[in-house]
């Protein structure tokens, strides 16, 4: 997988560092997240008048994975790159909250689609 820091996906990811710090050692491209951050109050339903069904993203083995409400997850975990920034092989996942902190929406990009907006239901 390409680095997506650099990506035209996630422009400014390298500012958004949240509640994340850079790991230590050689690899100045990896970001560490504490496990409750990456999860906590993200899990949800999330849909959108753009797409025929709605998305659930849920907690699989300790990772954030997604897929249809009412199906199998896909097994692609979610990496994180900032508190509220993660990504997948092909989709970037962008988790936006509202002023108490609360997560409102998901905005997920890929090569052919960005910037779609799904609110939590």
């Amino acid at each position: 997988m390409r680095s997506l820091q650099r990506s035209p996906l996630f422009p400014a990811a390298a500012e958004r560092t949240g509640a994340c710090g850079r790991a230590s050692g050689g690899d100045a491209s990896v970001l560490r997240l504490r496990p409750r951050d990456a999860r906590r109050h993200v899990a949800g339903r999330f849909g959108s008048d753009e797409l025929a069904h709605d998305l659930q993203i849920g907690v699989e083995d300790g990772h954030l994975v997604a897929g249809p409400v009412g199906g199998a997850p896909r097994r692609t975990p979610f990496t994180p790159l900032a508190r509220d920034l993660f990504a997948t092989d092909d989709v970037g996942w962008r988790f936006e909250r509202d002023a108490r902190g609360k997560v409102v929406r998901l905005v997920a990009s890929t090569d052919r689609a960005r910037g779609v907006i799904l609110t939590r239901r």
